[in-house]
């Protein structure tokens, strides 16, 4: 027995420095650190051991889910024939918005603040496929597409927008001004007496314009609208009269002394 373990001495040594020499290798690595794979180089600035995303799992560019851009306007895209630019809507009044054709989409119409760019609020919010117009009052406007309380709109510069449901693109007006009533000039007609006569010949103007009669003779001049106005206007001088009072309908101007010499005012 004793000489059966002598034997196995040297052969129990040999298994201890290998033992030694493993545990010797393995302690030169980090604790912890996972082993790359043969053959694998890690990611750059990843811990080793960092699997590599497959082709297919790959992230993509932009936002997910964002939505698709609209395309930009062509010749081809309506245009927005009213407000104008330049054009002066009152407060408070009916006016019409008009654009050139329909889209064949639903959509809604928004107003904007010219110089903010902000949204004001929503003047339609359910356009027709076939609509090419709406009556807006310029009172007010509709908090959101989806919210139709209204609030009141103030008097300043603005423009009107078209947006479309689906790739079509949107379509806006030049810049305009909604003012308040005392602020809007009122439309002034003249006729001119010059050479004992008037001209034009005719004036059409519309119910509640002003017309002015003007008298560039050298003597004074007794000028008749129909039964209605009856004026002495001395030379240099001219005369007003409002057209609120009259009915849509042709009314005779004409001097009281020689009646033959004349002209009309029409009234729309």
């Amino acid at each position: 027995m004793d000489f059966m373990n002598k034997k196995a001495l040297p052969f129990l040594a040999v298994i201890v420095v290998v033992v030694i020499a493993l545990s010797f290798s393995l302690s030169r690595k980090s604790p912890g650190e996972p082993q790359t794979p043969s053959g694998e180089i890690p990611l750059s600035g990843a811990p080793a051991g960092t699997p590599r995303p497959s082709g297919g799992d790959s992230p993509k560019s932009g936002t997910p889910g964002a939505p698709a851009p609209k395309p930009a306007a062509s010749p081809s895209s309506p245009t927005v024939l009213s407000p104008a630019s330049g054009e002066k809507w009152v407060s408070g009044e009916n006016h019409d918005i008009r654009w050139s054709k329909a889209v064949g989409r639903t959509g809604a119409m928004y107003l904007v603040d010219a110089k903010s760019g902000s949204t004001v609020g929503w003047i339609h919010i359910s356009l027709g496929i076939n609509q090419t117009s709406f009556t807006w009052n310029t009172k007010d406007v509709a908090l959101s597409r989806t919210n139709p309380l209204k609030k009141e709109i103030g008097a300043g510069e603005y423009v009107l927008r078209l947006t479309f449901d689906g790739p079509v693109p949107d379509i806006k007006s030049g810049q305009f001004s909604i003012i308040h009533a005392i602020q809007a000039e009122i439309p002034t007609g003249t006729i001119t007496i010059k050479n004992f006569a008037f001209t034009p010949a005719s004036l059409t103007v519309k119910k509640g314009d002003r017309v002015t009669i003007v008298n560039q003779d050298s003597v004074t001049r007794q000028v008749q609208v129909y039964n209605i106005f009856s004026y002495a206007i001395a030379p240099g001088a001219s005369q007003t009269f409002d057209t609120a009072v009259l009915f849509p309908g042709p009314y005779p101007v004409y001097f009281s002394d020689y009646p033959e010499v004349r002209m009309t005012l029409t009234v729309q």
